[in-house]
């Protein structure tokens, strides 16, 4: 009976083609987190309620709100 044995391995072979770009993945439903020295600024581009900022001075975490007294949601 022959028993198969396997010999040295060869070179590398070439680089293959780059495959296409994927599907975009979902959006995200979910709160956003911000983060910046400091509590959060006034305006925060593309902020909505129940986002969140970290101060990374302090690492004080601020839940933002619509209210006058938190970041202003824009």
């Amino acid at each position: 009976m022959l028993v198969p044995t396997a010999g040295p391995m060869g070179p590398a072979g070439p680089k293959g083609d780059t495959g296409a770009q994927g599907e975009p993945g979902p959006t995200s439903g979910g709160p956003a987190h911000f983060s910046g020295q400091g509590a959060p600024p006034e305006v925060l581009e593309g902020a909505k309620p129940g986002d969140t900022w970290l101060d990374t001075a302090t690492g004080i975490i601020y839940t933002l709100t619509a209210d006058a007294d938190a970041a202003r949601i824009i």
